[in-house]
């Protein structure tokens, strides 16, 4: 994707962003790019990482549409769907992040060190990747089942429901404290409030217009100091990829290190 036209509606500053921007857009295009099928397989080890690979390609995936489409509606100037897109990477990314950290990965990978490993730790670990893959507020099943007066808020399967955002974006707020002035911004970017109406206003003329084809959007105000923490959230993104692709079990007990199945992430 040719972003350089970006950098004339930007200030020079802002241009190491546009760079970064396609540097993230090409690293995501290329680790994709592999196919990882969510198998049964009967080895509990080999079930393991397999899940650990097809979670983690969801993810590289889910953030590889969003990263291009918040490129596109930069292009286009449809800034609406920039501040959506933007929202959206941060929640994926808090999420990430989130279950990337949790204490039931590292025990199962500490315990096929050693001689403590028990199926209880595996099947823990499991439960984890089922929420980060299929964690939902939404009963799918019954959505799926066309049992439509059956819909509501809670999953089928009760381990499957998905952890709150605001816990998530808690925990990453810790690290990164201006975190959450951003996230409050971009919800008001994308709810029917002052934020979202900033970015369809223009001006035209010396007036400020809503409608039409003509002026000049004024929405650049916005977008400058947005952009560089939507961009700069992938340095966390990675960061989660990689610790929790780490987490895989190597084939043989007490090897503390792995090779990992791609070049994924780096």
């Amino acid at each position: 994707m040719q972003l350089d036209k970006l950098k004339d509606k930007l200030p020079n500053t802002h241009w190491v962003l546009i760079d970064n921007l396609s540097q993230v857009i090409e690293s995501l295009s290329i680790n994709s790019e592999p196919v990882f099928a969510f198998k049964q397989h009967t080895n509990p080890r080999k079930f393991y990482n397999s899940y650990i690979d097809f979670a983690l390609s969801v993810y590289v995936d889910k953030f590889k549409q969003l990263y291009n489409s918040l490129a596109h509606s930069l292009l286009s100037e449809q800034y609406i769907i920039y501040a959506q897109s933007g929202r959206s990477i941060i929640e994926n990314a808090a999420t990430l992040r989130y279950y990337s950290r949790q204490n039931e990965f590292a025990q199962l990978f500490s315990s096929w060190q050693g001689k403590e490993y028990n199926m209880e730790l595996h099947n823990n670990a499991i439960m984890l990747l089922d929420r980060l893959a299929r964690g939902s507020r939404f009963s799918w099943d019954a959505f799926i089942e066309g049992r439509f007066k059956d819909l509501s808020k809670i999953p089928d399967q009760e381990h499957l429901s998905q952890t709150n955002i605001k816990t998530c974006l808690t925990h990453w707020q810790k690290d990164s404290p201006n975190l959450e002035s951003l996230y409050d911004l971009l919800c008001d970017l994308v709810h029917p409030n002052l934020g979202s109406n900033f970015l369809v206003l223009k001006t035209l003329k010396g007036e400020l217009v809503a409608g039409g084809n003509e002026g000049e959007n004024i929405s650049m105000f916005i977008i400058c100091p947005t952009l560089a923490g939507i961009v700069g959230a992938y340095k966390t993104i990675q960061e989660s990829l990689l610790k929790l692709e780490g987490y895989k079990l190597a084939d043989v007990r007490g090897i503390t290190t792995i090779v990992p199945s791609s070049n994924i992430w780096h």
